[in-house]
């Protein structure tokens, strides 16, 4: 029977440091690799010792940071006291959190990436490229878009597109006062 690969690394590391871990860390893409490797790795043990640092790629990132992690909670009330205050718009919590977590994901992911955020906003919410985009749809892909913003936007047989456009247009203005606050309150999420 072939060894898993954290057991392999486990019996390498017990083997090469002599069961002298008390100096070492090991870091791994994500914590469910560190609860295996523990497992592994106490399997080698035949007297007490120090374990190893173990974390995740994510924590060891935040260890260097003077910044603390926002909680996602937290952050998704933040995300929509802001956004309701930009849009103008009284959305029940219940109505957003959806959206809230997409928007979450899709501003960490521009902070990962460096990407310039005001650049990609105002291309997104550019109304002649959304117009295009509008023009060539089937019928059953705007009923698809109708459908995805009713959860978002309470009035999208009034105008999606209005309304589209109209999120898009404040996306930026969202993600800047996002940071903005996490930033006062010395926060900040993985990105």
């Amino acid at each position: 029977m072939m060894e898993s690969f954290l057991k392999q690394v486990a019996t390498d590391l017990y083997k090469r440091t002599k069961g002298d871990l008390v100096r070492t860390a090991v870091i791994f893409p994500n914590k469910r690799a560190g609860v295996f490797f523990r497992y592994y790795l106490s399997e080698q043990l035949d007297a007490p010792t120090f374990a190893p640092e173990v974390m995740s790629i994510s924590e060891c990132f935040a260890s260097f940071s003077s910044k603390l992690p926002a909680d996602r909670l937290s952050n998704l009330f933040r995300l929509y006291d802001i956004y309701r205050s930009l849009a103008g718009r009284n959305e029940d919590f219940d109505g957003f959190v959806f959206w809230g977590e997409m928007m979450l994901s899709d501003f960490d992911e521009i902070d990962k990436h460096l990407i310039d955020a005001k650049q990609l906003f105002s291309n997104v919410a550019d109304l002649k490229q959304i117009d295009e985009l509008f023009d060539t749809l089937s019928e059953e892909q705007k009923q698809a878009i109708k459908e995805f913003w009713s959860h978002f936007i309470p009035s999208v047989e009034a105008g999606p597109k209005k309304d589209y456009i109209a999120v898009w247009k404040i996306l930026y203005s969202v993600y800047e006062e996002f940071r903005r606050q996490l930033t006062a309150e010395n926060l900040a999420t993985e990105g």
